[in-house]
């Protein structure tokens, strides 16, 4: 009984203590005995498997990963993690007109033009967590350009943003590239090793009597 409250314990303070984290580790995952090339992320107990789109550079970590796509001029991609203390984000199922003035957020400031294209309800799942999408378009640097933001609620604590902008004309090509690789994302439970068991064993404040 001991051992199970223990474990308990340190399963709840490891869950507790870590959040996902976009820091790229090169990975594979087995298909068919087939070692595939992967990139994972560190999400406490959890790991995150993902296959981003093919010859797209990959720079960042921590809250923000970004992702350039190869021979696109000026088209870029980002997932950035959003603690729900922040004050502008808004809810995912909250108003269409609130959550188009967050999007604006990600719109470059000297953009002029800004024009609302569509909303996507559900354009992919994360774990089974739905998503939420705008597109809008705009005029920036003497070019058209499009930004869509999708927001996905991970847990009670955050969410997880994915931004693609590009010039309009290869918009599509760079937007169906990134979406289709949210759809490779999987978490995969870890197996607790002696150093996570280590790094719970920080000092505690005893509980009272």
């Amino acid at each position: 009984m001991k051992t199970w409250i223990v474990t308990g314990l340190l399963v709840a303070g490891l869950s507790a203590a870590h959040a996902l984290d976009l820091t790229p580790i090169t990975s594979y995952r087995e298909l068919e005995g087939v070692r595939i090339p992967v990139i994972s992320f560190e999400d406490g107990l959890r790991k995150v498997n993902w296959q981003p789109p093919d010859n797209w550079q990959l720079s960042g970590g921590g809250q923000q990963l970004n992702l350039y796509p190869d021979k696109i001029a000026l088209a870029a991609a980002q997932l950035k993690l959003i603690g729900h203390d922040a004050a502008q984000i808004p809810a995912r199922t909250g108003a269409l007109n609130d959550f188009f003035k967050w999007v604006m957020s990600f719109v470059p400031r000297d953009a002029t033009g800004l024009t609302f294209d569509h909303e996507s309800p559900n354009p992919f799942l994360l774990g089974g967590k739905p998503s939420r999408e705008i597109t809008v378009s705009y005029v920036s640097a003497a070019k058209k350009c499009s930004t869509s933001v999708a927001l996905v609620d991970l847990d009670a604590r955050q969410s997880l943003a994915l931004v693609i902008t590009a010039c309009t004309e290869d918009f599509e090509q760079v937007y169906s590239a990134g979406t289709a690789s949210m759809f490779r994302w999987q978490w995969v439970t870890k197996t607790l090793t002696p150093q996570d068991v280590t790094a719970s064993n920080a000092p505690a404040s005893k509980a009272p009597r």
